[in-house]
């Protein structure tokens, strides 16, 4: 934090959007503070929705009722976190 301030990376000293969630406010010189936002994005898709944890989630979800709610859960909630976070974007 200390260098960032010093550097003058930091954006703004809002931290958290309107809705609750944590802001990226920190603009490198070669790294936009909308690049790093949009990367985590794509991070978690690429993640998230890999074949190989769609299929063992899936997998999952056929044997344990518990677990089929507990994904389904999460990932409706992970739907909702995307959505919200784009609302608030930096």
């Amino acid at each position: 934090y200390t260098l960032a301030k010093e550097q003058g990376w930091i954006a703004s000293d809002d931290f958290i959007d309107n809705t609750g969630h944590q802001k990226c406010v920190i603009n490198y010189p070669n790294l936009t503070n909308a690049e790093i936002f949009n990367s985590v994005e794509e991070f978690y898709n690429k993640f998230y929705f890999r074949p190989k944890y769609i299929m063992r989630s899936i997998g999952r979800m056929l044997v344990n009722g518990e677990e089929r709610r507990k994904l389904l859960k999460e990932g409706k909630q992970y739907l909702e976190y995307m959505r919200k976070r784009k609302q608030g974007q930096c």
